[in-house]
């Protein structure tokens, strides 16, 4: 068993899963309090990240358990999934060159009173939840692997490898450059799950490639982008139609709707940028050290059983 300060692989991802749990519980926390935008952002990531950890030691775990408290973290997170689009509508808003200010501050008006509906909601449904439970959850696990791991380091890396190389595998697999691939949206998600898992391996000091985590990061940060004009233009266009607006606020809701349709050319151009640099991005995927694990641990299998025959 490794103690909680030995320098081992497993020892690192105890102290990285610890103090990913520890963030989620103080953000969420925040937000219960304040509503603070960052502290929404925060807890979001910090429960999405804690998945990883969860699947590298859950041949060690009770798998009703993991996925008892990966529930946990799912729900916590989707409570605040509407707030956090509205955030981001607000960020982006803010960052328009093209708006004038009498429309902005006109949505932007209509947009806070929606987050704080949106962030009531979400804080009724977390404390139903109860972040202590969530928590509670996540240290039970800390616990029974502590008390269950064999000190078997190289299965431990080999079982991180090998989720890595089938998230990747995974990912080319879905070439957003196939015509059936207009929607960036599964892209989008797979590369976050490669990202997220790369630098687990990079935190314990497993594998060192920044390269590729640097890579995956910017591919996610354009698919965001990506995603941010779709999220806006449909927000926008939800506004410009309402019968009020059709039928009391016409010019508004006409200059709503051109903006809307700048947002989705913005989104069009910036998918072309996505696809532009995803030869790249697929390149180091497949020249990465631990891409090919899952095949590698399949034709070791294989040895061992035409050895055993």
């Amino acid at each position: 068993m490794s103690s909680a300060a030995d320098g081992s692989f497993s020892s690192k991802l105890l102290q990285y899963t610890n103090d990913r749990l520890e963030r989620m519980a103080e953000q969420t926390r925040i937000a219960i309090a304040s509503g603070d935008t960052e502290a929404v952002h925060a807890l979001r990531v910090a429960s999405r990240r804690l998945n990883e950890p969860l699947l590298v030691m859950r041949p060690w775990l009770r798998d009703r358990d993991v996925r008892h408290a990966r529930r946990l973290l799912r729900r916590t997170r989707a409570a605040f999934r509407r707030v956090r689009d509205l955030d981001v509508l607000q960020i982006s808003l803010a960052k328009s060159l093209d708006l004038d200010t009498g429309t902005r501050a006109q949505i932007e008006g209509l947009l806070t009173k929606q987050r704080e509906r949106a962030l009531t909601r979400a804080i009724r449904r977390v404390e139903r939840l109860s972040v202590a439970n969530c928590v509670r959850a996540v240290r039970r696990l800390l616990r029974d692997y502590r008390d269950a791991f064999d000190d078997d380091q190289d299965a431990l890396v080999d079982g991180l490898a090998t989720r890595f190389d089938r998230l990747a595998a995974g990912l080319l697999a879905h070439d957003p450059r196939s015509p059936q691939s207009g929607d960036l949206h599964d892209a989008r998600i797979r590369v976050k799950r490669c990202r997220y898992a790369l630098e687990l391996g990079h935190r314990i000091e497993a594998t060192d490639d920044a390269g590729l985590i640097q890579q995956l990061t910017d591919a996610q940060d354009m698919l965001g982008q990506w995603n941010d004009h779709l999220v806006a233009a449909k927000w926008i266009s939800r506004i410009a139609t309402r019968r009020a607006v059709l039928t009391r606020q016409t010019t508004w809701g006409r200059s709503l709707l051109e903006y809307a349709a700048r947002r989705i050319e913005a989104a069009e151009r910036q998918r072309l940028n996505v696809l532009e640099r995803w030869p790249l991005l697929e390149s180091s995927l497949r020249t990465c050290a631990w891409f090919g694990a899952s095949l590698h641990e399949s034709e070791t299998t294989d040895r061992g059983v035409e050895a055993s025959a």
